[in-house]
């Protein structure tokens, strides 16, 4: 076989999809439909950091989580490479030999007949086998079996030398241990102890083996499903119909997510299931990424299984009715169950603004200084001082996404901000952080999934600056449908890091000050609607200020206030009236330019100008009314008022005539209504 040859059907290699799938496969990667959020073989990826793509027409993979945007894409050739600790020479003739198979024609000799996925005795040689290849040492081999009691698959964890971890799944086959998953859905972890249990007793689902075996060996009765948090789809749940089961997730985002997704799996295989979980309330006292062993290593040993009781005591339904189409599955609440699991609001970041989990947008005109007024909120919750001098602030962490700006400009930005606030550099270093995107745009969904590396409340805050630099390719600013979906992914955004959300966004052209607070910005409704809180700047009739009014979601919206931008900084300005907003149209006078405002209708006073003691009718009232220049809808709305605060008195002149009007009541026996 010529060099030329090889050379040509590696690059055919290259182009295949499939065969760089397979290599991942045999790697270790579980391959899912989304090929941008895989978990990597080679390193613990709790997150699903590695993507796959297409690229000039060859197939290429990427480890986001080793080194972020400076990580290097790789081939399939890299897979083999890192797989077998292979030279690059020797891997490309392995990447032949072994997937081959998968370019049509033109392969080496050797490819036609494709090397046997590799077949390991034992466990133990498996072990040994990964231990060499990865440099690492097996802590864990944990077994799950079938209904019959015969092992199924297997995961191996390997601490790395460099003190990262891994996991990789093998399957049984005929003589022996083969690398990855076996086809179709994957049993429960202690399914035959299940089986053979009372029905009557519950099961407990927790996240992780080690979770579950810690269960069992207090006697209770435990499982969990393969492949940690992302992955509860793939297992077969129908083993638990009919039977009481109680969710224990881990307390961190990933581990709620995977409590939602073995209810919705329950709640998918009829009969519909009904599951308890472990009330939030308890697991905040684990403490953030606590699980089972976490919570028990708090505590002498003899109080373990009475501790475990009575956190499972504190669970509440999460009813998950199955719709039995293929359709995601709604959670439904009666108010007692929500008001137990969700007792209170939750903790504000700027009080009176915002609270973790919610989502706020700040709209100005352009070029207005709404990046300048980002870093004034960046600055005040990491130092715990008011925003804008009015709203305090709990102190925290701020990370700030700028698609705008140079990193450059960001810092210097920063620097000139905490000068002019006389706020040591030094001081708040650490605790605000960047993302700069400028030139490396990411659209909103690519940004969650970037984000999601990051645990939750690693900050208190997030602004996002600017909104309209988010927008995926095809994005209509000016449909509720897209925006409605735009800030969807928002939310989970803000929920996932448990964090106070800021979106950064321009105010439509024109005059803002005859429009309502949540028809100001650019683009559809929905962008005030979806939002916990819309807080607006628009101009004042004073050219260097700005009046501030924001409405709330879980906060009564608070008085509008007048700043103004000097540069570098936003000040209060109590001395300018918040009504005075530039464009706003004024409501036309009927005093004369020289004289008095005319003295306002009340019901008294219309009562003494056309009535007496002596009966007038309604027609003849009115007309009057009208004289003096009041509406006929303006007279009678007086006239009622006048009658139920007992200055006028109905007349009545039976049922052809119009009813009268008296300032005392009629005589006894008048007819009088």
């Amino acid at each position: 076989m010529s060099m030329a040859r090889d050379v040509a059907a590696l690059e055919r290699l290259k182009e295949s999809k499939e065969a760089l799938l397979q290599a991942l496969r045999d790697a270790g990667t579980e391959i899912g439909d989304d090929l941008s959020h895989l978990k990597s073989p080679w390193r613990e990826d709790k997150t699903g950091s590695l993507s796959v793509f297409k690229h000039e027409g060859k197939w290429f993979f990427k480890d986001h989580g080793e080194g972020g945007k400076l990580a290097k894409p790789g081939t399939i050739v890299d897979v083999v490479a890192r797989t077998t600790g292979r030279r690059e020479l020797t891997a490309v003739l392995s990447a032949l030999n072994r997937y081959g198979r998968f370019v049509q024609a033109g392969v080496p000799s050797g490819a036609s007949k494709p090397k046997p996925a590799r077949r390991f005795a034992s466990l133990q040689a498996a072990a040994k086998f990964l231990e060499r290849i990865l440099n690492a040492r097996c802590t864990r081999q944990d077994v799950y079996r079938d209904a019959r009691g015969k092992d199924t698959i297997a995961v191996l964890r390997l601490e790395k030398n460099d003190g990262g971890k891994t996991y990789r799944p093998l399957h049984r086959v005929d003589g022996g241990w083969v690398m990855g998953d076996p086809p179709g859905l994957l049993p429960l972890y202690n399914l035959p102890t299940i089986l053979s249990a009372d029905r009557s007793k519950p099961v407990v689902v927790v996240e992780g083996e080690k979770c579950a075996e810690r269960l069992t060996s207090l006697g209770f009765l435990a499982t969990t499903s393969a492949h940690g948090a992302k992955s509860a789809k793939k297992s077969d749940w129908s083993p638990l119909v009919g039977r009481e089961v109680i969710i224990w997730p881990d307390k961190d985002a990933p581990g709620l997510e995977y409590a939602a997704d073995v209810a919705h799996a329950l709640a998918g295989v009829p009969p519909s299931n009904t599951a308890r979980q472990v009330d939030p309330e308890t697991l905040t006292k684990l403490g953030d990424g606590g699980d089972v062993v976490d919570f028990l290593a708090k505590m002498p040993a003899a109080r373990h299984k009475q501790a475990v009781r009575a956190v499972l005591d504190t669970a509440v339904v999460v009813k998950v009715p199955a719709t039995g189409n293929g359709e995601e599955v709604l959670t439904v609440f009666t108010a007692a169950e929500l008001a137990k699991q969700y007792p209170e609001l939750r903790p504000p970041v700027v009080h009176d603004l915002v609270r973790r989990g919610e989502t706020m947008n700040v709209i100005g005109s352009p070029k207005a200084g709404k990046s300048w007024l980002a870093l004034d909120f960046a600055l005040a919750v990491a130092t715990g001082t008011p925003f804008l001098s009015k709203f305090p602030t709990q102190a925290g962490k701020v990370l700030i996404v700028d698609n705008e700006l140079h990193p450059e400009t960001c810092v210097h930005r920063l620097k000139v901000a905490c000068e002019v606030k006389n706020i040591p550099f030094e001081a708040i270093a650490e605790r605000i952080s960047f993302v700069p995107l400028r030139g490396n745009l990411k659209d909103i969904e690519a940004l969650a999934g970037s984000l999601a590396a990051l645990a939750p409340r690693a900050f208190d805050a997030l602004v996002l600056d600017a909104l309209y630099r988010l927008f995926a390719r095809g994005t209509d600013e000016n449909s509720n449908a897209d925006l409605a979906h735009f800030y969807n992914v928002v939310d989970k955004i803000a929920r996932s890091l448990d964090a106070a959300l800021v979106l950064i966004h321009h105010a439509s052209k024109g005059a803002q000050g005859n429009k309502s607070v949540t028809d100001t910005g650019a683009g559809a409704g929905a962008i005030a609607r979806a939002t916990d809180t819309h807080m607006v700047l628009r101009s004042h009739e004073a050219s260097d200020a700005c009046v501030v009014e924001a409405r709330c979601r879980t906060f009564p919206p608070p008085s509008p206030f007048c700043v103004s931008f000097e540069y570098p900084r936003w000040r209060l300005r109590p001395d300018l009236d918040p009504a005075a907003l530039a464009g706003k149209r004024r409501a036309k006078s009927s005093a004369s330019p020289c004289g008095p405002a005319p003295e306002a209708w009340t019901a008294e006073r219309f009562a003494s100008s056309f009535l007496t003691a002596q009966p007038k009718e309604r027609p003849v009232l009115l007309a009057e009314a009208a004289a003096q220049g009041l509406s006929t809808f303006k007279a009678a709305q007086l006239l009622n008022l006048a009658i139920g605060g007992g200055k006028v008195f109905l007349w009545s002149n039976g049922h052809k005539r119009p009813a009268s009007f008296a300032t005392v009541r009629p005589p006894e026996g008048a007819g009088n209504a």
